[in-house]
């Protein structure tokens, strides 16, 4: 066997093994329903947080200021 015809080879096999590496990282999980192990966000959660990031910004802080509104 000449190295180009197995390097053809390992090319081909490559490529089975990625697509079975995806299908089984991507592919499936998606078609189980797999949730977030750590719990999902509320809906309503989630419509207030990306209202209030729409709106202008009440307050400005720097590192300095920041800092001595926590102490």
């Amino acid at each position: 066997m000449s190295t180009a015809v197995a390097i053809q080879k390992l090319k081909k096999e490559l490529k089975k093994e990625l697509k079975q590496e995806l299908i089984q990282e991507f592919v499936v999980p998606l078609l189980r329903g797999i949730k977030d192990p750590e719990g999902e966000y509320r809906s309503e959660f989630v419509k207030r947080i990306l209202k209030a990031e729409k709106e202008n910004p009440k307050y400005r802080f720097d590192s300095n200021t920041f800092l001595k509104i926590l102490s």
